[in-house]
C-alpha cells in the first residue's frame, strides 16, 4: 500500500540491506589473507511490489536474498586434481633424488670404481702369481667390493625405513583431516539447519579438502543437509557425514607370502592402493617390486649375484700355492637328502661332472676321481659318499647342512673342472661368498688365507699344478670383457653404466613433471584466487559504493521521518 510507513519500513530495509553489505565487506576486508577464505557477497533482490492496478506496480524497496561465497566448484575440482598429481610427482621426486645422491656415481669411490680395482687386481696377480703381497690385495679388493654393494644396500634399505616413517605421519595427517571433515560436517548441518548457508564453515572444510588432495586422491560428494561424502582408494569411503573411517598402515616382512616387504594401506579392513597424491608417490616408491627403490635394489642384487657366480665358476675351478686340507661349503641346504636342484640353494646345479684330484705331503698325485651330478636326484647326502670314496678324501654333511670335505692326515686335495655349478652352489673353493648385495662377502676360505687364491689351473689329466701358473687369474682379469646373459648380455660395467644411467634419467624425467605439474596447479591456483579471492582494491571501492548507498538511504530516512512529523503536527492541531 502507499503510506509513509511503507517508506519507513522501505528506507529500514534500505539501511540494514547497505550495512550487511558494508559488513561483508569489512569481513573480506579482515580475512584477505586468511587461508583458504573465500570472498563472501550479499545479494539483495527487491521485495514483492505493490500493485497500483493500471497504473503498474509500485517498488516497495529490498530484501537481503543471501550471503554468498563467490566458489567455482569447477576450479575446485581441477585445483585438487593438480595437487594430487602434483604431490605424487614430488614424492617421488624425492625418492629418485635420495638414490641418486646413494650411488653418488660417477665417483673414485663408488662401486664402479671398486669393481674396476678388483678386475685390476687379478691382473696384477696374474704377472705376480706367487706373491703374498698381490694375493693380500686380491682379497683387500674384493673386501672394498662387497663393501660397496653393503653401502648401497644399507642405503637402500635405510630409505624404505625413512618411507615407511614418512607414510606414518602421512597417514596420520590423512586420519585427522578426515576427522576434521567430519566434524565440519557436523557443525554446518547444524548451522544451516536454522536456515542460510555457513560460510566460514564451508571455508574451512574446503581447506580441509584441499589439504586431503595434496596427500590422497579421491572424489567429494554434497549430500542433503549440506554434508560431504569423501571416497578414496577406488570407492572406499574415508568420510561418510559426520563420521571418519580412520586409514591404517601396516608393515609387511619380506617372507609375508601377500606383500612380501612392503608397507600396505587398509581402509575398512580393505586394501587401500591410493590413485594419486603424495601417498601414492610414496607407496608406489617404496613397494613396487618394478619401483624406484625395489627396483634398484632388485638390479643391484642380480649385478652382485651374476659377479659372485662368474668370479666362483672361475675360482672354484682353480687352486692356490697349494691345496685344501678341509673345506666347508659357504651355502647350506634346506635338506640333505633333497635333490640339489630343490634344496634352496641360492644358484641352481644343473647335470654334469666335477674332478677331484689328491696329493700327498709331496704334492703327488696320489687318486682322482670324477664325481657326477645328476641335479633332479643327487642330494648333498650322496654328494658326500662319492666324494668320500676318492683316495681316503672324508665328506660329510655337518649340523647345518653343510658339507665339509677334509684330506687324508698329511694331504690335500682340489676340486676343478665343474660343468655343473654344483660348486658354486654350494659354496665351494669361491673367492665370494652370498647371493645378493646384502650377503655379498669374501668366502671363510680366503678370508683365513690368502694363499687360497685361485691364480693357478691343475692339469685335468694329471691333476699336477705350478704354482706360478697365472692361467686362472689371467681368466678372472678377463671378465670384465665378457658379456653376461643374465644380465641383458652386458659387461658388468657396462650393466653398472646403464643402471646408473637410467637412474639419472629417471630423476630428470621426474623434475621435469614437478616442474610442469607445479606450473599447472599454480596457474590454477593464481585463477581461483581471481575467483575465489579477496581483492583489497575492489573492497575498497565496494565499501565506497555501499557507503554512498547507506548514506543516500538514511537521507531518505530523514526524509520520510521529516513528512511524518509534518503529518502529525498538521493533525494535532
Amino acid at each position: 500500500m502507499i503510506s509513509l510507513l511503507a517508506s519507513l519500513t522501505m528506507a529500514r530495509k534500505a539501511l540494514q540491506a547497505q550495512q550487511a553489505a558494508i559488513q561483508t565487506t569489512g569481513h573480506n576486508i579482515a580475512n584477505a589473507n586468511t587461508p583458504g577464505y573465500t570472498r563472501q557477497r550479499v545479494d539483495m533482490a527487491p521485495t514483492i511490489p505493490f500493485s497500483l492496478g493500471q497504473a503498474g506496480l509500485l517498488g516497495t524497496g529490498v530484501d537481503i536474498k543471501e550471503v554468498t561465497r563467490l566458489r567455482d566448484l569447477l576450479l575446485d575440482s581441477q585445483f585438487r586434481d593438480a595437487h594430487q598429481a602434483l604431490g605424487q610427482q614430488e614424492a617421488e621426486e624425492a625418492t629418485l633424488t635420495q638414490i641418486q645422491g646413494l650411488v653418488g656415481e660417477p665417483s673414485d669411490n663408488g662401486l664402479a670404481n671398486a669393481m674396476s680395482a678388483l678386475f685390476a687386481s687379478f691382473q696384477d696377480l696374474a704377472n705376480n702369481p706367487t706373491d703374498l703381497a698381490v694375493r693380500t690385495v686380491v682379497r683387500d679388493k674384493a673386501r672394498a667390493l662387497a663393501d660397496q654393494f653393503h653401502r648401497l644396500d644399507d642405503g637402500l634399505e635405510s630409505l624404505k625405513v625413512d618411507l615407511n616413517n614418512e607414510i606414518q605421519v602421512d597417514v596420520k595427517q590423512v586420519n585427522g583431516l578426515a576427522q576434521q571433515i567430519a566434524d565440519l560436517n557436523r557443525q554446518i548441518a547444524m548451522s544451516e539447519g536454522e536456515g542460510g548457508m555457513a560460510n566460514d564453515l564451508r571455508d574451512q572444510r574446503d581447506q580441509a579438502l584441499d589439504d586431503l588432495s595434496k596427500l590422497v586422491s579421491g572424489s567429494v560428494v554434497e549430500e542433503t543437509g549440506g554434508q560431504v561424502r569423501v571416497t578414496v582408494g577406488g570407492g572406499l569411503t574415508l568420510v561418510d557425514g559426520q563420521t571418519s573411517v580412520p586409514i591404517v598402515a601396516q608393515a609387511f616382512n619380506a617372507a609375508d607370502p601377500t606383500y612380501p616387504d612392503s608397507l600396505r594401506l587398509f581402509l575398512g579392513g580393505n586394501l587401500m592402493t591410493p590413485g594419486g597424491g603424495r601417498l601414492a608417490g610414496l607407496l608406489n616408491s617404496r613397494n613396487s617390486a618394478t619401483g624406484f627403490v625395489k627396483g634398484f635394489q632388485s638390479e643391484l642384487d642380480a649385478m652382485a649375484k651374476n659377479l659372485i657366480l662368474e668370479i666362483n665358476r672361475l675360482h672354484a675351478s682353480g687352486i692356490g700355492l697349494q691345496g685344501l686340507s678341509t673345506l666347508t661349503s659357504e651355502n647350506a641346504v634346506a635338506s640333505p637328502t633333497t635333490a640339489l636342484n630343490a634344496a634352496g640353494l641360492p644358484f641352481t646345479p644343473t647335470d654334469g661332472t666335477f674332478k677331484v684330484f689328491v696329493y700327498n705331503s709331496s704334492g703327488v698325485v696320489t687318486a682322482s676321481g670324477t664325481i657326477t651330478v645328476t641335479a633332479g636326484t643327487t642330494t648333498l647326502t650322496t654328494l658326500a659318499t662319492a666324494i668320500s670314496g676318492v683316495g681316503g678324501l672324508t665328506a660329510t654333511v655337518g649340523a647345518g647342512n653343510k658339507l665339509t670335505i677334509t684330506a687324508p692326515a698329511g694331504g690335500t686335495f682340489t676340486l676343478t673342472a665343474d660343468t655343473s655349478d654344483t660348486l658354486v652352489a654350494l659354496g665351494l673353493h669361491g673367492l665370494l661368498s652370498g647371493n645378493d648385495a646384502q650377503t655379498i662377502a669374501v668366502s671363510n676360505s680366503i678370508q683365513a688365507d690368502a694363499r687360497m687364491i685361485a691364480a693357478a689351473t691343475p692339469n685335468l689329466t694329471s691333476g699336477l699344478f705350478d704354482p706360478g701358473d697365472n692361467s686362472n687369474a689371467l681368466a678372472l682379469a678377463q671378465l670384465p670383457n665378457n658379456s653376461i646373459a643374465s644380465l641383458s648380455n652386458s659387461t658388468f660395467s657396462g650393466y653398472l653404466s646403464n643402471l646408473v644411467s637410467d637412474l639419472a634419467e629417471q630423476e630428470a624425467g621426474a623434475k621435469r613433471s614437478v616442474n610442469l605439474g607445479t606450473t599447472v596447479a599454480d596457474s590454477l591456483t593464481s585463477r581461483r584466487d581471481q575467483a575465489s579471492g579477496v581483492s583489497l582494491d575492489e573492497e575498497m571501492t565496494n565499501l565506497i559504493r555501499f557507503q554512498k548507498a547507506y548514506e543516500a538511504a538514511a537521507h531518505f530516512t530523514t526524509v520520510v521521518n521529516d513528512l511524518l512529523g509534518t503529518l502529525i503536527n498538521q493533525l494535532g492541531r
